[in-house]
Order: structure tokens, then C-alpha cells, then sequence
């Protein structure tokens, strides 16, 4: 994974996913990430209800029509009852 941030300019911060874990405190979701590369630091990030919803939101838009797409195909009610010849 690769982290930016404007107060880093250019530096880019790299972690391996095994660097990363999850921890409920109280009504937050802490996501906590050990960055490897150029220097190792520890980040947090906490998430409440309304963040993660977001990301829900945010996830569902963008596979909404692939899931769309393949519920039509496996749903799709035509006259044909064999499939084409192959």
C-alpha cells in the first residue's frame, strides 16, 4: 500500500499489507498501518459510523453496475431453454 500527503511533498510512504490491522475502540474503528519505507512510522486512522458508511456507499457505486451486470445474466428470463450450439 502507498500513502501521500501533502505535507510530505513528493515523499511517498510504502507498507506491506501484513502491517496493517484493525481495533475497535469505543464507537470508532482504528485502522492502524507501520509504514516500511523511507522511514518507519506508525499511523492511525480512526473511523466512526458515518466514515464507514462512506466507504460502503463510495464501494457500492463503483461495484453496483458489475453486480447489476451479472445479476441480469444469471437472472435473465429469455425464451431460449438450450444454449446456442458451440
Amino acid at each position: 500500500m502507498r500513502v501521500r500527503s501533502t505535507g510530505l511533498g513528493p515523499t511517498e510512504l510504502i507498507t506491506d499489507p501484513k502491517h496493517i490491522w484493525l481495533e475497535r475502540q469505543g464507537k470508532f474503528l482504528i485502522v492502524h498501518t507501520e509504514t516500511d519505507e523511507p522511514v518507519q512510522w506508525h499511523l492511525r486512522t480512526a473511523l466512526g459510523k458515518s466514515d464507514i458508511l462512506r466507504i460502503l456507499w463510495i464501494t457500492f457505486l463503483q461495484m453496483g453496475p458489475v453486480i447489476l451486470m451479472l445479476l441480469r445474466g444469471l437472472f435473465s428470463f429469455s425464451k431460449k431453454k438450450e444454449p446456442p450450439k458451440y
